[in-house]
């Protein structure tokens, strides 16, 4: 091939990269090309490339479809599940910046059980179950729940649990950015605490320290 026909088949740019070295445009220097253009090896290589690019464009479109839905607000009637977890439009949303007692835990109020559990969730319960709720996803928890920072009208929800002494604070897990708001929790907490409400009533476990338990003792 000499260089009108390489020109003629669209290689400039090959051609030049070869002249100026004074070397010709044998076939030893075109072992991608045939006299049709393009070998077989050649062509598997690019089915390859093409394959692998549109691999990582739908990695990439998966991860960002996946972090729009995480930065998703999720609105609708609220069900309540327990004291710090709840279900709108039947996706799981454990509030944000709150640790509420497990349904099953109790501990001693005024030498009696009591059943903060069951006590946490009449709370929520009578606060937004069967209501509008707007919850904007800040995270994912270790069970791969949305967590939420919900409101009702314009009650944060998970402040208010901490207000009632019906669950503790929980901050340390926010991911870095977050709206919510960490002197008013602390506050709301140390207050609930002083006027010894709810949780700080009682003889019981912090529902973290309760879950570990429970852990190391099962099977």
């Amino acid at each position: 091939m000499d260089r009108a026909e390489a020109l003629s088949r669209g290689f400039p740019s090959a051609w030049k990269r070869l002249e100026p070295t004074g070397l010709s445009w044998e076939r030893p220097y075109l072992s991608h090309f045939d006299e049709k253009g393009i070998t077989p090896a050649l062509l598997f290589n690019l089915t390859k490339f093409r394959a692998a690019l549109a691999a990582a464009v739908a990695i990439v479109c998966i991860g960002v479809g996946a972090a729009a839905a995480d930065s998703a607000t999720w609105s609708g009637t609220v069900q309540v599940i327990d004291g710090d977890t709840t279900s709108v439009r039947q996706q799981r949303i454990r509030i944000a910046a709150i640790d509420a007692c497990e349904l099953r835990q109790t501990g001693l109020r005024n030498g009696k059980i009591w059943r903060c559990g069951i006590e946490g969730r009449a709370f929520l319960r009578r606060m937004i179950d069967g209501k509008h709720v707007s919850c904007r996803v800040i995270d994912r928890d270790q069970y791969r729940r949305l967590v939420g920072h919900c409101f009702y009208e314009e009650t944060d929800v998970g402040l208010a649990m901490v207000r009632a002494g019906l669950a503790e604070s929980m901050l340390r897990y926010l991911p870095s950015s977050h709206p919510i708001n960490l002197v008013e929790y602390g506050e709301a907490e140390n207050s609930a605490r002083d006027r010894r409400l709810g949780l700080w009533s009682a003889e019981i476990e912090s529902p973290h320290l309760y879950r570990r338990a429970k852990k190391s003792q099962a099977p």
